[in-house]
């Protein structure tokens, strides 16, 4: 009703028209400050878009660059940072293209200061009876080593004393002794004393253990006797 004409000439239909304009301009106003915070929701979300986070920015398709083609000092920078970028670009591609070095084979020797023992391989008889006919020959000889262990070995020292006696009077003898050894009749040479004592004290077995590691070689412990060590301890009972 925007016509003078079309207005209503009497106040209740003019009350009612006003009632009705204002009620929708309310709605209107309501209708109006929705769609504001929709753009104004949809401007934020497009600017976060646009320029993302602190770490993650970008440059936007409509941003416009500052150029300094006047700077000498700005463009002497970008020069020197493009050499040193193709540099390194350069150098991580020599080495992902570059061979890697062959490793050389380890050792296969033992040192020099163990003691060898050789070992013939023998020449099967097939073999044998084609190099004894001629038709083969031992070209050369090839090596290669086996590290061989041998565990504690007891050896009985059977000392074979002789006995002298006078031309005159054979009754009267005379005895050569031996060596001297440990423990009760010397039944125990030094070199178990000091096998026992460098277990014991410097690979700190237990006497039981070295009891197992004797019986082991065939001396299986009893109880009549004991063997002293060097020391003067009693060590364990054989």
């Amino acid at each position: 009703m925007q016509d003078a004409k079309e207005l209503p000439a009497e106040l209740n239909t003019c009350h009612e028209v006003i009632l009705v304009q204002s009620n929708a301009i309310v709605a209107q106003k309501s209708q109006i400050d929705q769609l504001t915070k929709e753009r104004e929701e949809l401007r934020a979300e497009i600017r976060f878009l646009m320029s993302g986070k602190k770490r993650e920015k970008f440059i936007g398709a409509d941003q416009m660059l500052i150029e300094f083609e006047d700077d000498k000092e700005l463009q002497a920078a970008l020069e020197a940072a493009k050499k040193e970028a193709e540099q390194e670009l350069e150098e991580i591609t020599y080495k992902r293209t570059k061979a890697p070095k062959e490793r050389k084979p380890a050792a296969d020797k033992f040192p020099a200061h163990l003691p060898r023992e050789e070992v013939e391989v023998s020449i099967p008889p097939a073999f044998q009876a084609r190099i004894d006919s001629g038709e083969l020959f031992i070209k050369h000889y090839d090596f290669s080593e086996a590290l061989k262990t041998i565990p504690v070995q007891v050896v009985v020292l059977r000392y074979k004393k002789p006995v002298l006696a006078y031309v005159n009077d054979p009754e009267r003898e005379l005895l050569v002794e031996g060596e001297a050894n440990l423990g009760e009749k010397g039944r125990y040479h030094p070199s178990t004393a000091a096998h026992i004592t460098n277990c014991k004290f410097v690979l700190h077995l237990p006497l039981y253990r070295q009891q197992d590691i004797y019986a082991s070689c065939g001396l299986r412990p009893g109880s009549k006797e004991r063997f002293a060590t060097a020391s003067g301890s009693t060590c364990w009972t054989a």
